[in-house]
């Protein structure tokens, strides 16, 4: 067996983000599909839950996670909070939720904003969280109106696009 070379970090973090930057930067091009997003911080209710401040604002309630594919976390939203920033970005037709329901609008999106540590939150004696401690991470949906009808909803990615007729392509095989 060989040694198989770690991918790149960044490397991967840029594939796994880019088509969504792709996709919301297509929506810049379209004036008429996003009036604005809605930034929703969850913060934990949990007894064991920590409060600090991150660069001046806050507070906020870091998620311990831990990464599971590389340099990459797992799941990071939680389905209660995935459930109100569906319901308001249009997704679904109720969150049966009074506080979610007044945040709806057409064409608004919503971004779920998680600070995520991996150990224990080192906090300065005024509640201070260095950024270098942590990762923002985020989950969004777009609003129904950005889903234009001449545009695919899912678009696929060849991984080796210098052979765009194979029907299969090994991964072991792959010219990256």
């Amino acid at each position: 067996m060989g040694y198989k070379v770690p991918p790149d970090p960044v490397l991967l973090a840029c594939r796994t983000l880019s088509p969504h930057l792709e996709f919301l930067l297509e929506t810049r091009q379209q004036e008429t599909t996003i009036d604005d997003w809605l930034v929703i911080n969850p913060l934990q209710t949990s007894a064991k839950r920590v409060e600090a401040r991150i660069l001046g604002h806050g507070p906020f309630t870091p998620a311990r996670r831990t990464r599971r594919r590389g340099s990459l976390f797992g799941a990071l939203s939680e389905p209660k909070h995935r459930a109100a920033a569906l319901r308001v970005a249009g997704a679904v037709e109720t969150a049966g939720n009074t506080t979610v329901e007044q945040h709806v609008r057409p064409r608004r999106g919503a971004l779920l904003l998680y600070p995520v540590i991996e150990s224990e939150p080192r906090l300065a004696s005024d509640g201070a969280m260095a950024p270098g401690d942590l990762v923002m991470a985020f989950s969004f949906v777009a609003p129904k109106s950005s889903a234009g009808s001449e545009r695919p909803l899912v678009r696929f990615r060849a991984i080796d696009s210098s052979r765009q007729d194979a029907i299969v392509i090994d991964r072991d095989d792959v010219r990256i």
